[in-house]
């Protein structure tokens, strides 16, 4: 039995041989473990000098500078994500306050506490609150609270 060295079997691998020749070879492969052994080195060899060949110098210092980058970038994006985020969370509040004041909840919670309190002024007279909007009520309260306030300094 005639084993192949390594250098025939780099021919093999690189496919310059006869059909005939390969298919002689494919069956001594059957045969023979030290043909066997001597064909896999070869192909762990070709592998890593290709793995060598694919990969260029400079290859880790490419790939550091875009994780970089990456990072710079995601940074950026964060910034301006929160500021989005807190635009977003003052505008939908805001929304939802115009809707209960255009509905009328905020007089519905107002009139349930309100309802039938008098308040005196300060010239002693007794007034009794109407019961509409609680934006007026407040504005008169707070008259009242202040007209007192300037009484008590007189």
């Amino acid at each position: 039995m005639k084993h192949h060295g390594e250098e025939k079997w780099e021919l093999y691998l690189k496919d310059s041989l006869d059909e005939e020749v390969k298919i002689d070879m494919e069956e001594h492969l059957l045969n023979s473990d030290e043909c066997l052994e001597s064909y896999l080195s070869v192909v762990e060899a070709s592998i890593e000098n290709e793995q060598d060949n694919e990969l260029s110098p400079d290859f880790v210092d490419n790939v550091m500078n875009i994780i970089e980058d990456n990072k710079k970038n995601s940074k950026k994006n964060k910034k301006t994500n929160k500021k989005t985020n807190i635009l977003i969370y003052y505008t939908s509040v805001a929304s939802i306050t115009i809707f209960f004041l255009l509905t009328g909840v905020f007089d519905g919670m107002y009139k349930g506490v309100s309802k039938g309190i008098t308040v005196t002024g300060a010239y002693k007279e007794e007034t009794k609150i109407i019961q509409y909007g609680w934006s007026n009520k407040l504005v008169d309260k707070t008259s009242i609270f202040l007209d007192s306030l300037i009484n008590k300094e007189e």
